[in-house]
């Protein structure tokens, strides 16, 4: 997800005329600082560093660079440890100390070549907005205070592991990975990002703290069942599915009293929709043989495709490989019940 976003917004700068080194940390042999204070000798207008690695290529270019873009994702409300070796090693720009009288604080002298550079942090996280970001984002602003960066933007994306339904065309998704690319696009040609694009960027996918908690446990059951993120999608999990079709229960056409059964064969799994005055409640574990007004039965993948307007009702009833028990007309009428016209898939608006 970080990677995604991140190329997106450098293919938004490159389209808005930027030259861009794009230096990945993980994949270049850059070694710890070592605190020697080599880099402080001399009275040039930059140190010199006494590591000979590739962070060299990163310092030369940064020296007379317009902007600096930083990307990382969040490990344990921190930067990655390479985005941290990142900053250690550009110690040689700091030339000294000064005192600011209009703030009142000790602030760095440094030696870049270009100076007052744009500074923008993408922040990248499996957790919502909240405040898992504060402590990310305070540190991005004393550095930048302290390089004499100006702070263009702040970007945080959370929710990162919703990213993984893209290929199924979530409207909120396609719109946040959207404001990425035109984000970066905006920033090379005018050195800033509107709020409209940064509020874009942060929007918000699940419905809310317990909507989101019940989806990274389903989340985590995947993972701690082996499952690798590249092949599989949380959109492709019914039970995701269900409970958010449940969160979109329209009271005025929900009938007082019904249940809606919805039974997985290729995973053994069995779920139960309960609709009542008005509420709706979702049972993760239910027991297949129960009784239902309604009565679903297909493999996981095709309710899945159904859900997400991939596959077709008929045609899969056609082809045996969906099964409706119970009162047809009330499975008829679950697209207005749940209000699932238009995209109302996880993600969806």
């Amino acid at each position: 997800m970080t990677s995604l976003v991140g190329d997106l917004f450098l293919r938004g700068m490159r389209r808005g005329g930027a030259e861009i080194l794009d230096f990945d940390m993980s994949a270049k042999n850059v070694a710890d600082c070592r605190g020697c204070f080599a880099c402080s000798a001399g009275f040039g207008r930059r140190g010199v560093c006494a590591i000979r690695d590739d962070m060299a290529e990163a310092l030369d270019f940064l020296d007379g660079a317009d902007a600096l873009v930083c990307l990382t994702p969040v490990y344990f409300y921190s930067m990655s440890a390479q985005m941290k070796r990142f900053f250690d090693r550009c110690f040689p720009f700091v030339r000294g100390y000064r005192f600011d009288p209009e703030s009142g604080r000790m602030l760095n002298e440094t030696g870049f070549l270009k100076k007052r550079k744009k500074f923008v942090a993408i922040s990248v996280a499996s957790g919502r907005l909240d405040d898992v970001f504060d402590a990310l984002s305070r540190t991005y602003r004393m550095v930048a205070d302290a390089m004499g960066f100006e702070f263009a933007a702040d970007i945080a994306r959370g929710e990162s592991a919703y990213f993984a339904m893209r290929e199924l065309g979530s409207v909120r998704v396609r719109r946040v990975l959207s404001a990425f690319e035109a984000s970066g696009e905006i920033f090379a040609r005018a050195g800033e990002i509107p709020a409209d694009r940064l509020e874009a960027m942060r929007m918000p996918l699940s419905r809310g703290r317990e909507s989101f908690a019940k989806n990274a446990r389903v989340f985590w059951q995947l993972r701690r069942n082996g499952t690798p993120f590249e092949s599989f999608s949380m959109v492709s999990d019914p039970r995701i599915l269900l409970r958010e079709m449940c969160a979109t229960l329209d009271p005025s056409r929900a009938p007082e009293r019904a249940d809606f059964k919805f039974v997985f064969p290729d995973k053994g799994w069995a779920c139960l929709v309960s609709v009542r005055s008005g509420e709706c409640s979702f049972v993760e574990s239910a027991d297949a043989g129960a009784r239902a007004d309604v009565a679903v039965t297909a493999d996981s993948e095709d309710w899945a495709g159904v859900m997400a307007a991939r596959r077709d009702v008929s045609a899969l009833m056609r082809a045996g490989r969906l099964k409706v028990e119970g009162d047809l007309s009330l499975f008829a009428a679950m697209k207005k019940i749940f209000g699932l016209g238009g995209d109302r898939r996880v993600g969806g608006v």
